[in-house]
């Protein structure tokens, strides 16, 4: 089954990441680079888990009552699915790291540059290849796209108003401009005569 693509605030939002191993970490991480209040309840923690709250005990279903989200990432896998079925069960977005099925919402494999986020998901059925993909996008974008778009941005209501139903036009240029200028964009507000094929 493919999930549906979709970008949810989660700024201050209370996120559990059940497990201390290696994938809890980058899972916690991710949560923490989109500014998450993440809490890491495990017995024993195998990582560091800086900028995280850490409840170093057993897991118990109190621990996320409030939660917004959960990842179960233990090496237990029935725990995992025990904990999924309970969010499910309570309206709570959940990801289990051991099973596809189990999960609400899976987190992708991402680029971040500033507000641009380019992310690849295969619907949980192989984060291999989603890291091979995003390895692979990193490449080919140029390294200037959170410039770009903040100079867009900036403008973005001047070329509405003078360009009208134009805009779509010379928001293309002035892209394809930006891509082969690391970012910048023409001197000036001429945007139609100076991005001329």
């Amino acid at each position: 089954m493919a999930y549906f693509p979709v970008n949810i605030n989660i700024e201050n939002k209370k996120c559990f990441v059940i497990g201390g191993g290696t994938v809890a970490k980058r899972k916690a991480n991710m949560l923490l680079d989109f500014g998450a209040d993440v809490t890491v309840v495990a017995e024993e923690l195998k990582q560091d888990f800086e900028g995280c709250k850490v409840l170093k005990k057993p897991f118990e279903y109190d621990d996320i009552k409030s939660a917004f989200f959960v990842v179960a990432s233990t090496d237990n896998k029935k725990l995992n699915s025990e904990i999924a079925q309970y969010c499910r069960e309570n309206n709570i977005y959940v990801n289990s790291v051991t099973n596809a099925d189990d999960c609400t919402f899976t987190l992708s494999s991402y680029i971040r540059q500033g507000d641009i986020v380019i992310s690849v998901n295969t619907s949980g059925k192989s984060p291999a290849l989603s890291k091979y993909l995003r390895e692979y996008i990193e490449k080919i974008i140029p390294s200037n796209l959170s410039e770009l778009l903040d100079n867009i941005n900036g403008i973005r209501q001047n070329i509405y108003e003078k360009y009208g139903k134009n805009a779509r036009h010379i928001f293309r240029k002035l892209i394809d401009y930006g891509f082969k200028n690391q970012g910048k964009l023409p001197v000036g507000d001429d945007y139609e005569d100076k991005n001329r094929d």
